[in-house]
């Protein structure tokens, strides 16, 4: 196997390695990071288990495009991605948020291949790629290490 075959292998790698890096990231204990089930996510939830059993909303609207909750509108794109998740598995906090991590994890790809098309001056040396994997790297921030800050700014006591 020959440099440049090896070289190119790597390159087209590093994006697969990203998305299970980012998703691993995600997945780690999905069903109780953040601590309890937020408002949303079970309005969410609500709304993909009736659309699933009856075709409307909690609202009696049939497929609707917006759902309406708690005084706001809410795209219902989300709530339709989640309906294969509650259709083959169970209606539980884990796989109401597996979607928006696969999403996340997948819009980590997405910034990597955007941050590669930019930065394409040092491409002939190579480090377009390294910076482009670091960027995204950066950019894909674990919900864990964004908890522990907020959780550590809201219980902070100062003496």
């Amino acid at each position: 196997m020959g440099y440049m075959k090896k070289n190119e292998l790597l390159i087209t790698s590093i994006p697969v390695v990203l998305f299970l890096f980012a998703l691993a990231l995600r997945i780690f204990f999905l069903d109780r990071i953040p601590w309890g089930f937020q408002w949303d996510e079970a309005s969410y939830a609500y709304n993909v288990y009736s659309i699933l059993k009856t075709g409307k909303d909690e609202w009696g609207v049939s497929f609707p495009v917006f759902l309406e909750a708690f005084g706001d509108f809410k795209p219902a794109l989300l709530s339709y991605l989640m309906i294969p998740f509650f259709s083959f598995f169970t209606v539980n906090e884990f796989y109401a948020r597996l979607p928006v991590a696969l999403l996340a994890s997948a819009g980590i790809i997405a910034f990597y291949y955007i941050v590669k098309k930019h930065t394409s001056f040092f491409g002939p040396l190579g480090f377009g790629k390294v910076n482009t994997a670091s960027h995204s790297a950066c950019f894909g921030r674990s919900r864990l290490q964004v908890n522990s800050i907020t959780w550590r700014n809201r219980y902070e006591v100062s003496l």
